[in-house]
């Protein structure tokens, strides 16, 4: 599963060349030993010092990949599908999209209609208005796609598991600009793209049509936030050089260039991490941590109540975090 992380998703042959309120209050759920069993998406609006059970009537046996917020709709992709939450007054209600799609890897905003990666099945764009998806990846040559965004200019970017492609044309047609490199996020700042992949990050500062290795070494860039201070990313050592799970938090204050040790350690193996206001909030497995002061000190947030819980997504919307939780063992 692509979201373990964290997500949850080896080609160390990078000789590669790239050019490339509810009505009550929020059930207050950490270090509650009462609550016996713990939901699938949790909501907090004050930052993580209470936590809501928004899973409604989800499926128990959900396997969960992704949890994504776009325009106060809460899209979570599982195993079997796509499902649809909004917000009522006192509820989130859930809904499953009529789409014959497994491995659903997430959803994307883009100027003319959401995107949706299906890991197996390519990448399709919402038809506003229609409850249709129509399929991008005709002439795609890669299909097992893990992550995408749309360029400032409207270029669609793709990370696949044998490189990064990039269209001009929505879909049409599709260059490789980027070989040999399994990547897990995207993310822009002030019109430069950075990636991150299974073996560093790297960096286009051409709208994604060339890119440059900037951080080497066996480290898995798991993610890649936008913070007030530039670029926090999240690394992780290949477990099959030490043997063991070695993960911490970069800052790059040059857009991706150059990456430096960002604060003490967290508690436990880091999972994912977003960034709240001023906070950085990491999951990890011993727990939700959150700092205010640049790492130095982490303070516990968290909802779980069983050790059998896997966090596997956390993220942030401005006013609101949530939270994705697989309680089926997860990957």
């Amino acid at each position: 599963m692509f979201t373990r992380l964290f997500f949850l998703v080896i080609l160390l042959g990078l000789g590669t060349s790239c050019q490339q309120e509810s009505a009550a209050e929020p059930s207050k759920l950490q270090n509650d030993s009462t609550v016996a069993k713990p939901g699938i998406v949790y909501h907090s609006s004050d930052g993580g010092n209470t936590w809501e059970d928004i899973s409604g009537d989800l499926p128990d046996s959900l396997n969960p990949n992704s949890l994504n917020n776009l325009d106060g709709t809460i899209w979570l992709g599982t195993a079997d599908g796509l499902y649809q939450g909004i917000k009522y007054i006192s509820e989130v209600v859930w809904s499953k999209m009529p789409l014959d799609l497994r491995e659903v890897v997430g959803v994307y905003n883009g100027a003319n209609g959401k995107y949706l990666v299906s890991h197996w099945h390519g990448v399709y764009q919402e038809l506003p208005g229609a409850d249709l998806w129509a399929p991008l990846h005709q002439t795609l040559p890669d299909k097992l796609v893990n992550v995408l965004v749309e360029t400032p200019t409207g270029a669609i970017l793709l990370g696949c598991e044998s490189g990064i492609y990039r269209s001009e044309d929505h879909g049409n047609n599709w260059k490789q600009v980027c070989k040999g490199i399994q990547l897990r996020n995207f993310t822009i700042m002030d019109g430069v793209i950075v990636a991150g992949s299974i073996a560093g990050i790297f960096r286009s500062a051409d709208d994604g049509k060339s890119w440059e290795r900037t951080l080497y070494g066996d480290l898995e860039a798991r993610q890649i936030r936008v913070t007030g201070s530039g670029l926090l990313g999240l690394l992780e050592q290949e477990p099959a050089v030490k043997g063991v799970r070695n993960t911490g938090l970069y800052l790059s204050a040059d857009k991706g260039l150059t990456w430096l040790p960002f604060g003490a350690p967290p508690p436990g193996a880091v999972y994912d991490m977003d960034i709240w206001g001023n906070y950085v909030y990491v999951v990890t497995s011993t727990g939700m941590f959150r700092s205010d002061d640049r790492g130095a000190h982490w303070k516990s947030v968290n909802p779980v109540t069983t050790k059998s819980d896997i966090f596997t997504n956390l993220i942030s919307t401005g006013s609101d975090l949530y939270l994705l939780i697989n309680n089926n063992g997860g990957c």
